[in-house]
């Protein structure tokens, strides 16, 4: 019996670091396929941006950085360049989570970011949060920085609004996601066709 304990833990620890290895090689939005070509495409304009606009469907399908442009040309008579990053059906944690990214991505060189606010308690609808928690879209955001943010928002969250066993329970969730993207589970899921797409 000790020696399948010895083994079970030797098993998890190296699952761990193959998972954390894998999870470190692959990009950060691999999460659909369409969430991947706007990332790539991202990577290849963002040292000539000068605006970016994050949130969620209403933006991807609401806003056309063209007709910005043109716009905001005629108004101040300069030239930008902006580019939509607005990703369809994303929560209020995945918006933020690509925030912190954008910020913290020292190759971007624009000069304002434009974010769509939208509610968290939206973010914990099924949608999300219940019936779609195997989904990557719901997971591949949630790193440790925005564990502890998710984790707070919940702590916040007034009693009346959600009580005690809601709240119990989107901290489980929470838990259960990041260790999902931890691991890397499910992500090979969404990553080897848009890859083999991408070949073709």
């Amino acid at each position: 019996m000790k020696f399948f304990f010895i083994k079970s833990i030797l098993l998890i620890t190296l699952v761990f670091i193959l998972g954390i290895t894998i999870r470190s090689f692959l990009p950060y939005m691999v999460s659909a396929p369409l969430n991947y070509v706007k990332h790539k495409t991202f990577e290849d304009k963002k040292d000539k941006l000068d605006i970016l606009f994050l949130g969620t469907s209403r933006t991807h399908n609401g806003f056309s950085p063209t007709v910005f442009e043109k716009e905001l040309q005629k108004i101040s008579n300069t030239k930008y360049s902006a580019f939509n990053y607005g990703i369809g059906g994303a929560s209020m944690g995945e918006s933020v989570a690509l925030f912190h990214r954008v910020l913290e991505d020292e190759n971007y060189k624009g000069k304002y970011l434009v974010v769509e606010l939208a509610a968290v308690t939206h973010s914990l609808s099924d949608q999300f949060f219940g019936e779609n928690l195997h989904t990557t879209k719901n997971k591949y955001w949630l790193d440790k920085q925005m564990l502890e943010f998710s984790l707070q928002n919940t702590k916040g969250f007034d009693t009346q609004l959600y009580n005690a066993d809601q709240k119990r329970d989107f901290t489980k969730n929470y838990m259960l996601l990041y260790i999902s993207n931890l691991f890397n589970i499910g992500i090979w899921n969404d990553a080897i066709p848009t890859f083999l797409d991408e070949k073709n």
